[in-house]
């Protein structure tokens, strides 16, 4: 899977529209495809207030894409927008993250990914793809003037405009998404240089401070009644999943030329390692392990769902 070719800009359209000419979009932030590849998470603070001027811009995608449906967290930064894979031309070539994680802590590590704009840089300004990595500092309910207040982690690295709407997922399991990128604060500042002067017997002192900025992002697990309701209303129709097994305690090992699962009360013996597929799920979290032939260190007593 990979997460970079699910992560876009949203923008707005300039000026009027004409068949005549191709659309053109100024950038407002990023955002990603999330659980289905007709359906984007965003900041809200990114969406034109005219959203039938509003546009995602995917990369490799031969137009802007129109808005079919959009819907705002009532009271944080988030946003769950819909397009209309029928107006395309084209099967959606991207891929989704799968979703949200909810075992975050403090220290851990994180990716982000988006598209900040480039102001500085003469000779290409404009929105730029670039990956960032740090870690959580702490996590806060963050009251974003009067009109946001959620369940926020800070970040070891500051969020630059057009950032924002962007994922952030874990190194070690890049389709799980822990957060989403939505601001800036200015927070620490420390005594950069101190300078005195002395005229005519009066001592002058100047004590200049460098602020430093910290990137923001909403948790999205902490959102998740409001996510998993509004989602689900734009679910699309799939095949019906695979028959599973319950969440139970099971343990796996490595046998001659094959492997053996032992599920209570089951046994299941598999020979040829490269012909098994297999999806596991924690059935605490809903964390996903990846599907691929059963490879890796084997594992014991936990409470996993097991698709075959």
């Amino acid at each position: 899977m990979n997460p970079l070719n699910s992560v876009g800009i949203i923008g707005v359209v300039k000026g009027l529209e004409s068949a005549a000419r191709r659309v053109e979009v100024d950038e407002l932030g990023s955002c990603f495809a999330f659980r289905q590849s007709t359906t984007f998470l965003t900041a809200r603070h990114c969406v034109p207030e005219d959203v039938s001027r509003g546009r995602l811009v995917m990369p490799g995608a031969p137009d802007p894409i129109p808005f079919a449906t959009v819907e705002h967290h009532p009271h944080a930064d988030l946003s769950v927008i819909t397009i209309d894979p029928t107006t395309l031309g084209y099967t959606p070539y991207w891929e989704p993250f799968w979703n949200y994680v909810a075992n975050w802590q403090v220290g851990e590590e994180f990716m982000a990914y988006g598209y900040p704009v480039d102001t500085v840089i003469a000779e290409d300004p404009g929105p730029t793809p670039r990956l960032f990595r740090g870690h959580y500092q702490r996590f806060w309910y963050h009251l974003a003037g009067r009109r946001f207040h959620y369940l926020a982690g800070e970040l070891s690295v500051p969020a630059p405009a057009g950032l924002s709407g962007g994922p952030l997922f874990r190194p070690g399991a890049l389709p799980m998404v822990t957060g989403m990128v939505t601001s800036n604060i200015d927070s620490t500042t420390y005594t950069d240089e101190v300078v005195e002067r002395t005229r005519e017997g009066k001592s002058d002192r100047t004590v200049m401070k460098r602020i430093v900025s910290y990137g923001v992002a909403a948790m999205l697990s902490e959102l998740a009644a409001w996510l998993d309701d509004r989602i689900s209303a734009h679910q699309v129709e799939r095949p019906p999943a695979p028959k599973a097994i319950e969440p139970c305690r099971f343990r796996w090992g490595v046998v001659p030329n094959g492997w053996v699962i032992e599920v209570e009360p089951v046994r299941l013996d598999i020979s040829g390692l490269g012909e098994v597929h297999y999806l596991a799920i924690y059935a605490d979290t809903g964390e996903m392990m990846f599907t691929m032939p059963l490879v890796g260190r084997p594992v014991s007593g936990v409470n996993l769902m097991i698709g075959m």
